[in-house]
């Protein structure tokens, strides 16, 4: 049955009237009475009674009514919905996105991206967690991948990845070899980590505290690169998360052993603006 039909046999029933609803649609009168009694051929009943002075439902019409409402709902819900899908997504979406992910998320994003959404521009910031919260809430990206340590959480952000802080050991290094390791056991190891106050040495700090571990941290640096470098020569640890030093260790450059004993881990929130 044609949707079309059933929409202008709803609107005779709601008028009252042949005469009224043709001119509302704009379709010829003797049109408009084919089609209503097209609809009632196929449901073999009998919807309107014509009077003289217009169209009245008839006993199974007022019944019907209801579901025939119901089908044009769902019908018109139908094809737009396939309208949409004929369609491709256009226009440009501006991204956040934690520096620490660039290496493990960007190019497998952008290229899935340019692959399903060949219309959609986008356009990537880098940055840490309170530079893209700050744009984020100033509107001026869509989209953030940054850490749960927002200033006003939203209730729109949505938890992605839970990433476990780990011991960051040069390739070879007995302490990293192992798939764990106890927080107590790096008391006594050289470390360098980030200085004060970045959220993830307040993080280690925090831990430390609760469980009276007192770390042996030699040198501090706010560049992940070298400490990376430091870790990888040698001289000393660093405890970093994990997607950090993915691709280090993916190199055969770097090691890494989960921290346990807490377990310390980090959350990456997907936020909108």
């Amino acid at each position: 049955m044609d949707l079309t039909k059933l929409q202008h046999c709803l609107v005779v029933a709601e008028l009252g009237s042949f005469t009224r609803a043709a001119s509302q649609l704009a379709v010829p009168q003797s049109v408009l009475s084919r089609q209503v009694r097209d609809v009632e051929d196929w449901l073999r009943l009998r919807l309107l009674h014509r009077t003289g002075r217009g169209a009245v439902l008839t006993e199974s019409g007022e019944r019907m009514l209801p579901l025939l409402r119901s089908i044009v709902t769902d019908g018109d819900r139908l094809l737009d919905q396939a309208r949409a899908l004929q369609h491709a997504p256009s226009g440009t979406v501006r991204l956040g996105v934690l520096t620490s992910l660039g290496q493990v998320l960007l190019t497998p994003l952008l290229n899935l991206a340019s692959e399903r959404l060949p219309e959609v521009h986008i356009q990537v910031v880098e940055g840490l967690t309170e530079h893209l919260d700050e744009l984020l809430v100033a509107g001026r990206i869509d989209l953030g991948l940054l850490y749960n340590n927002r200033q006003a959480p939203a209730p729109t952000d949505e938890a992605l990845l839970l990433t476990d802080v780990c011991l960051i050991g040069a390739t070879g290094d007995r302490p990293t070899q192992a798939d764990t390791s106890a927080l107590a056991s790096l008391a006594g190891l050289p470390l360098t980590l980030p200085a004060l106050p970045n959220r993830l040495r307040l993080t280690i700090d925090q831990a430390c505290r609760e469980h009276n571990v007192v770390l042996n941290v030699t040198t501090t640096l706010d560049a992940i690169g070298t400490m990376k470098d430091i870790a990888a020569s040698g001289r000393t640890y660093t405890i970093l998360p994990l997607h950090f030093v993915a691709a280090d260790i993916a190199a055969g450059r770097l090691q890494a052993a989960r921290i346990v004993n807490p377990r310390i881990s980090r959350t990456v929130l997907l936020a909108t603006s």
